[in-house]
């Protein structure tokens, strides 16, 4: 690892604060206080207008968002992946496009996020329900089971100076109702709310205790430096400048995964066990992966992101 020190790195975040200061401080960063000239790293979300401090040098940052809303935009996502014929599962953009037939469609606004404005339909219910600029994407029933529940599973990728990186565990979802492969339900097909609550029966569990884990990794691995491939053209390739994207797929009984979406400002902050097993642990890798630093002295941090290719 390179041996350049920072005295002390300041950090700067609007997101997950207290899993930032929990797995950086102990190595010798410090939270940006106001005054302070420079932020060495700045994990920033400027949505809903918010902006980082003016007047401050800013040295490792956050991707602008214009750079990668393609892959955020389901829609956007989807219509590169269709071109590319990497589409899975498939989607179209007019209901009369769709085929006929028995299975499940869901309905989806292309910038919505935790399964808002969201419908699981029949082909026959989607004009009922379908607007101008909605996605319909193809519903794959053939999934793996916890406890006959349905999950989606989360796993992270980092983007960075045009290499691919892959965080080596996620968060296992649990839907808290039975699973019936024709059910329109949307408890049972979407919702995870109330996974903070002890006592929900939507349950968050590390990716790595699954006992499938080591097959869907390998596969997860091999077919996601694809995606980000297609997005060469937008992404930056700057040193200075980074995104961690939360990706979500469904995990098939064939041993594939289906991919369900891309988030680009993703959230880092859950249950108290994801936040000490994957969250933190995940944040310290990045920040000393991006700043290319030891963060205390002569600290050799062991690095767990993985480079699974390159832009």
């Amino acid at each position: 690892m390179n041996e350049k020190i920072l005295s002390t790195c300041v950090y700067h975040t609007n997101r997950a604060s207290e899993n930032f200061a929990a797995a950086i401080e102990v190595l010798g960063a410090k939270k940006y206080q106001k005054g302070d000239a420079e932020i060495n790293f700045l994990y920033f979300n400027t949505y809903q207008g918010t902006t980082p401090p003016a007047g401050v040098r800013i040295q490792y940052s956050l991707m602008d968002r214009k750079e990668t809303v393609p892959l955020d935009n389901k829609s956007l996502l989807a219509k590169r992946l269709i071109k590319y014929n990497l589409c899975d599962p498939m989607v179209y953009f007019d209901p009369h496009d769709v085929p006929l037939g028995d299975r499940l469609w869901y309905l989806k606004d292309p910038l919505a996020t935790a399964g808002k404005a969201m419908h699981v339909l029949t082909r026959h219910d989607i004009d009922k329900f379908f607007q101008t600029g909605n996605i319909i994407q193809e519903a794959i029933t053939d999934v793996c089971l916890i406890n006959r529940r349905k999950f989606t599973l989360r796993i992270y990728v980092l983007v960075y100076y045009n290499k691919i990186f892959l965080y080596p565990d996620g968060i296992i979802v649990t839907h808290g109702v039975d699973y019936d492969p024709n059910s329109t339900d949307y408890s049972m097909q979407v919702d995870h709310r109330g996974y903070r609550d002890p006592n929900s029966s939507v349950q968050m569990r590390p990716f790595s205790t699954y006992h499938k884990y080591l097959t869907f990794m390998i596969e997860i691995s091999k077919s996601a430096p694809n995606i980000f491939q297609l997005f060469a053209d937008t992404l930056s390739d700057s040193e200075y400048r980074y995104c961690l994207f939360g990706v979500d797929y469904l995990c098939k009984n064939n041993g594939h995964v289906a991919l369900i979406e891309v988030n680009d400002r993703p959230n880092l902050f859950h249950t108290k066990e994801i936040n000490q097993k994957i969250n933190i642990e995940m944040i310290r890798d990045l920040v000393v992966l991006v700043t290319n630093n030891i963060l205390h002295n002569s600290i050799e941090y062991p690095q767990r992101f993985m480079e699974i290719g390159s832009l």
